[in-house]
């Protein structure tokens, strides 16, 4: 059984089970989903500037279990142990058009902050579709705020809940999986206040198993990749430094605004068609002093490189040579750390750790930053020291003196989101 296997399996076996004892009566639901998350393999907050992206949706998942409601209201309850999993509220109403339009429109729901991703996405659904109460189940594999996608998780998966849940026989074509991935982001944007790029939508839904999505963010285009990692000896290894961030914070919007106003002064669209020439024709007006945080100078030069590193990084993948994307990987971090100023001192240690062993061709920080996850490419027979490696050397606690100890999860490309349509019958099957 493979690794995606046993996630869904185990994540949707949990999820039936708290729902037969809450719910269900010992009833099995009737609709059930899942949406992955994802590790981005290089190009790190260039999606927000129309740059490119390379992610792989991977084994950890997001389930979603449930049915119609006989009431008026819809219960979700998360296997999460986290306060308020238990919610009762009535379907959320669809925003107006005029705050459907502007981009910057915030909807705050009087809900516990979780369940901001799963009713945004209902509501914007509910703008088109009647959608009747239901009653749901919600777990996960994705570790919570690590990086990896897991509100992007939650977010697919509820719409394809709702889409099942309501019996709709959308195309599966690459245009309607385009403007669910939207959908899923504008909910982010509105009802979780959290400014996300449209990366973490896209590969949940349109990941291919044994590639990487290649995505143009700027004009939505995509490229699946092959990723041959069995093929080659290789694994891929993604490391939780266990410290929390969170995106919503300021600090994610205020590098998006400076990368904005850094194009606008070279009067680019973007820092997608700015090249590091264009950068140091006005270097000086770019390199104010901030009070916090990187330079627009400093964003520039990330973004900009990172940008070509990723269409390089593609291409590396193409031909086969896993050193040189390795060695771009490497770079990633570089300035991700030196000039974007989003990594900490835990995601750079791990980093370090594991390069000390030559057949480690590559690692770096992946996901907004300010703790979250490493992700490292690496020959399978170094899998092990690396791991020994890296938890020996990582000394660090966390507020509350406790120490932290990294946690692994060895990672294969893996297919988008998709629908169970006989549950009874897959989790009978061994």
């Amino acid at each position: 059984m493979s690794g995606r296997e046993r996630n869904l399996r185990s994540c949707l076996e949990e999820a039936v089970k708290l729902f037969k004892e809450k719910i269900g009566a010992n009833e099995m639901p009737s609709v059930a989903v899942y949406a992955p998350g994802r590790v981005n393999l290089i190009g790190e907050h260039t999606d927000y500037n129309d740059g490119c992206v390379l992610p792989m949706a991977i084994d950890q998942v997001t389930v979603i279990v449930g049915r119609r409601s006989s009431s008026e209201i819809c219960r979700v309850i998360t296997c999460s142990e986290i306060p308020d999993n238990d919610i009762s509220v009535p379907v959320p109403a669809p925003p107006t058009q005029d705050q459907r339009n502007d981009e910057k429109a915030r909807i705050h729901l009087q809900t516990p902050k979780w369940s901001h991703y799963f009713l945004g996405v209902v509501a914007l659904m509910n703008n088109d579709h009647s959608i009747p109460p239901f009653e749901a189940v919600i777990n996960t594999s994705v570790p919570l705020g690590g990086g990896l996608s897991s509100s992007a998780a939650l977010e697919v998966a509820t719409c394809l809940f709702i889409e099942k849940l309501c019996n709709l026989k959308l195309p599966i074509t690459e245009d309607q999986q385009q403007k669910k991935a939207l959908l899923c982001r504008k909910a982010e944007h509105m009802y979780a206040n959290a400014p996300c790029g449209i990366m973490d939508q896209f590969v949940s839904i349109m990941a291919k198993q044994n590639h990487a999505l290649f995505i143009d963010c700027k004009d939505y285009s995509t490229d699946n990749i092959p990723l041959l990692l069995t093929e080659n000896g290789l694994k891929i290894l993604v490391t939780n430094c266990n410290v929390k961030h969170e995106v919503a914070s300021g600090e994610y919007e205020m590098r998006m605004k400076r990368c904005k106003e850094a194009a606008a002064k070279m009067k680019k669209p973007s820092l997608r068609d700015a090249y590091q020439e264009d950068i140091e024709v006005i270097k000086d007006e770019l390199s104010h002093p901030v009070s916090t945080g990187p330079t627009e100078y400093e964003c520039a030069v990330h973004a900009v490189q990172e940008i070509k590193r990723t269409k390089d990084a593609a291409e590396a993948l193409r031909k086969g040579d896993y050193r040189q994307f390795g060695e771009l990987m490497n770079d990633s971090h570089k300035t991700l750390k030196e000039l974007y100023q989003v990594s900490c001192a835990e995601l750079d240690t791990l980093v370090d750790l594991a390069k000390q062993d030559k057949r480690v061709y590559g690692s770096r920080m992946t996901g907004a930053g300010f703790g979250g996850c490493t992700v490292t490419l690496l020959e399978e027979d170094a899998l092990d020291d690396t791991k020994k490696r890296m938890k020996e050397g990582y000394r660090y606690h966390d507020d509350k003196g406790v120490e932290l100890e990294p946690t692994f999860y060895v990672v294969s490309p893996c297919d988008g989101a998709g629908v169970i349509e006989s549950l009874e019958t897959y989790l009978s099957v061994d």
